[in-house]
């Protein structure tokens, strides 16, 4: 029996010790990815967005794949997916069969959300193949799509495909990110009567940040082709920031 309790003991120290190491590998990996994101990774207050390329934040968030979802949950605050999955069940209430492109999918954040909610024929577009594996690994898109930072990327999607192209944490942060330009497409895309949904920070959308083309948008809406929504504001986005929710109706194909 002594010699069953030494190794029970053994044993809890190894998984103590084994947890002690995980969690010092960790810590270290968020320091990191605190340093780097500090470096590649500022607000538009700073106007320091324009100085890095997308080839750095796609190694940033290649490099730091390991380590995504729990730091943006759970050290970051990051709640835009769960936003943007709430802002779905609202528009559609009990009509789970619509087709949504989670566009710039990442690990699949939002895309877990609307799983829980019912909504199940979400596909994913990134352009990280090591985001797009995770994402893939957790078995919840109908399909994943690897394309090129760029408008063309949605040019691959027949017209008239989805009920809502929809993009959390991405659209307006800064120059080298999706912005104006990509509307063409995304309207394209969407069928007459469908929507786009865009969460971001609010500190994407002041006037400081002059890459944001908004007279490209208005045009559409010039056109009558699209119908923009009251943008809402004010809901907890992530530490010290708070959510942008653009919200547009496509009234006709480009």
């Amino acid at each position: 029996m002594t010699r069953e309790n030494d190794m029970a003991r053994e044993n809890d120290m190894t998984r103590e010790n084994d947890m002690a190491r995980e969690k010092g590998v960790l810590e270290k990996r968020e320091a990191e990815w605190n340093r780097v994101s500090n470096e590649i990774f500022s607000n538009c207050i700073s106007l320091k967005v324009d100085q890095h390329t997308i080839e750095d934040q796609q190694r940033f968030y290649t490099e730091f794949s390991d380590v995504f979802d729990l730091w943006t949950k759970k050290k970051n605050g990051y709640r835009g997916y769960e936003i943007a999955a709430l802002h779905v069940a609202r528009t559609f209430g009990d009509n789970k069969t619509v087709k949504i492109l989670d566009f710039a999918a990442g690990t699949g954040l939002v895309a877990e959300e609307l799983l829980r909610l019912g909504f199940r024929t979400v596909d994913a577009m990134d352009c990280n193949e090591k985001l797009l594996d995770i994402s893939r690994s957790k078995k919840i898109y109908r399909d994943l799509y690897l394309v090129e930072p760029h408008p063309t990327a949605l040019q691959r999607i027949p017209v008239n495909t989805y009920d809502m192209f929809l993009s959390a944490g991405t659209f307006f942060l800064a120059p080298s990110y999706p912005g104006a330009e990509y509307f063409e497409e995304m309207i394209r895309i969407v069928k007459p009567g469908g929507m786009i949904l865009l969460v971001t920070s609010e500190a994407y959308v002041t006037d400081q940040c002059t890459w944001n083309d908004w007279d490209t948008i208005r045009a559409f809406e010039d056109r009558g082709v699209l119908r923009a929504g009251h943008v809402i504001r004010g809901e907890a986005y992530r530490n010290g920031h708070t959510a942008a929710v653009f919200t547009y109706e496509v009234l006709q194909t480009q």
